[in-house]
């Protein structure tokens, strides 16, 4: 009979290899990985731990993290591996001489109200794992909610410094389902979402989540896309580009203190989803160690139809639930004027990325069986990472 066990290929009672990694882009990912592993070292030997609190106007936790562990941050985020642009989908966005909108939403199931991460630092898992529910649709024609409570209570063990709510980014996310080549559906048993208002661990333990049903990873990988010192029109063609090859984006941006928190708490507390952000993203204030901090985002698409470029925009899905003005749970960004914000450090404020997943197919044992799941451990010690 062939089970799945997490963490490793499809295995039968005739020690079945699975399939094997034909992609050269993963051995890449493998080399990327190593470095990132001896910066979390350096990290966790040399940065000071991370402080976590709420903002006074703006309701929904921020991580915060120093100048010094920005700096290291920025280091890792740039040296990425470039997301591919597709030279097709280019000359067509190129010749086209009148804007147009775009959205992935039609790729996604979700509940608004039921997407809220609560108080707790996870944003990074609602992201990346939206980029893998479009996927999902895109590849296998399967539109279904992915659990993020599967890989809260299963992401180092679920508790501690490092478990999943105390922050982390696309690159954590890949690198995990790339090991553990399996994903869940919120609609398994105990898969739904309980973390709300975790603290130091998982609200459930992951051998209580049932992974009777899941789909098959081949590989996840995670990109940039470059849009830093390049021309605003280039970074814009690039993340349609992405966009357009049905690819959601991970998108995180950094706030220097609480005022500028405070200015986006207000936003997406009291104005409508048809407002637009573009006040920046702290470009050029000083980085309050005490205060600053990131969050992220699932990008899925745009809009520069508008004959005026003020009401161009990048539609973003968030992790905050919903509110009166918001029943979708989505906010708009300006297309302009926000690539290349730094602090006063130098260090950029907007990042966008993509996790990539290439499915295999569904598993289905076709019983509710609880799982024996072996642990998994990706020590990353503290580093800077988004709320």
């Amino acid at each position: 009979m062939r089970t799945f066990r997490p963490g490793s290929l499809l295995h039968n009672s005739d020690n079945h290899q699975g399939t094997s990694r034909l992609f050269s882009h993963i051995r890449f990912n493998r080399l990327f990985s190593f470095i990132l592993c001896g910066l979390f070292v350096f990290l966790s030997v040399f940065s000071s731990p991370v402080n976590v609190s709420a903002l006074a106007e703006n309701t929904h936790g921020v991580m915060h993290f120093t100048s010094e562990q920005r700096a290291l941050f920025n280091e890792m985020l740039l040296s990425m591996p470039e997301a591919e642009i597709d030279r097709q989908i280019q000359k067509e966005l190129q010749l086209s001489e009148q804007g147009s909108s775009f959205s992935l939403l039609s790729h996604l199931y979700y509940i608004p109200e039921e997407r809220h991460q609560g108080h707790i630092g996870n944003c990074w898992v609602w992201a990346g794992t939206g980029c893998m529910e479009i996927a999902l649709d895109v590849q296998l024609g399967i539109k279904e909610r992915l659990s993020i409570q599967y890989f809260d209570s299963l992401y180092n063990g679920g508790e501690g410094d490092d478990w999943a709510g105390n922050g982390g980014h696309s690159y954590y996310l890949a690198d995990f389902y790339n090991e553990h080549q399996f994903i869940i559906p919120w609609s398994n048993i105990n898969a739904f979402y309980q973390d709300h208002y975790s603290g130091d661990s998982a609200a459930i333990s992951a051998d209580k989540i049932a992974v009777n049903t899941g789909y098959l990873l081949e590989s996840v990988s995670s990109f940039e896309i470059k849009t830093h010192n390049v021309a605003e029109d280039t970074a814009i063609m690039r993340i349609k580009n992405v966009l357009s090859q049905n690819k959601g984006i991970f998108f995180s941006f950094y706030l220097a203190d609480n005022e500028d928190w405070n200015q986006f708490g207000n936003f997406w507390n009291r104005e409508a989803e048809s407002s637009i952000w573009d006040y920046g993203f702290s470009d050029g204030k000083k980085w309050n160690d005490e205060e600053g901090g990131g969050h992220a985002v699932l990008c899925v698409g745009y809009d520069d139809s508008d004959p005026d470029p003020a009401n161009h925009y990048w539609i973003m899905l968030n992790s905050w639930g919903i509110t009166d003005d918001r029943p979708n749970g989505l906010f708009r960004v300006s297309m302009y004027d926000t690539y290349d914000d730094v602090d006063s450090d130098g260090y950029y404020n907007t990042y966008w990325q993509i996790v990539e997943p290439v499915y295999l197919g569904a598993l289905d044992k076709g019983v509710d069986v609880l799982p024996e799941i072996a642990g998994y451990n990706n020590p990353k010690g503290i580093i800077p990472a988004i709320w």
